[in-house]
This record gives structure tokens, C-alpha cells and sequence, in this order.
């Protein structure tokens, strides 16, 4: 599935961005490497769209992309972590809402490693 991570400029000024993004299954297997993308500069009024790949060939359950994001635009910074939630249904990815992700997938229950 092709995503596209759309990032506003709330500074008021220039900022630069720095974001990583992993997908994991619902009990935090990492499913993917993080990835770690090349710093950009956003507008003082700006929108930009950077474009995300989820993993091919998932079995069926439920999966998180999460992304970690940091700006900077003179003295301020800002951070913020993004979840999205996916559900894997004979082969099929479809994004879910947070309530049918802790409803219906493993991430409330207690896993024992």
C-alpha cells in the first residue's frame, strides 16, 4: 500500500525535519527496519508530502506503522509520534481505526517472550 505522510508547518517560520518510520506487528515484532529519512526543509506556511511503502506480503493480522518526527525552526523544536494501524485480511492490507486495532488484535494482551 502506498501512503503518503503529509507534514504542516505549525512554527510560523522555516523548519527543518527529521523523520524515522517502522511497522511492527501487534505484539512489537519488528516487521520492518527503521528507516530513518533524509532531513527536509518545510516552509514557513507549507504543507509537504513525502511518500511511505508498506511491506509486501504480510500474513493476516494487525500491524502499526509508527513515524517519529522532530522539527526545528530557530530556538523551538517539536516532536510527535504517529501511529497507523493495519489489519491483514486474506492477504489484503486495510487501514483500521485504534479501536478495532485494540479490539480485535494481540496489542492488550499479555505476550510472554
Amino acid at each position: 500500500m502506498n501512503l503518503n505522510l503529509v507534514l504542516e508547518n505549525h512554527f510560523g517560520n522555516e523548519a527543518t525535519v527529521i523523520f524515522a518510520t517502522e511497522f511492527v506487528d501487534d505484539i512489537g515484532v519488528e516487521i520492518t527496519t527503521p528507516t530513518i529519512f533524509p532531513s527536509a526543509d518545510l516552509a514557513s506556511d507549507g504543507l509537504k508530502s513525502f511518500p511511505l511503502i508498506t511491506p509486501d506480503n504480510l500474513r493476516d493480522g494487525f500491524y502499526t506503522l509508527r513515524v517519529s518526527i522532530a522539527a526545528k525552526s530557530g530556538d523551538s523544536e517539536a516532536s510527535h509520534l504517529l501511529e497507523e494501524y493495519f489489519e491483514v485480511d486474506d492477504g489484503k492490507l486495510f487501514a483500521v481505526d485504534s479501536e478495532t486495532y485494540f479490539g480485535q488484535s494481540q496489542a492488550n494482551m499479555e505476550v510472554i517472550r
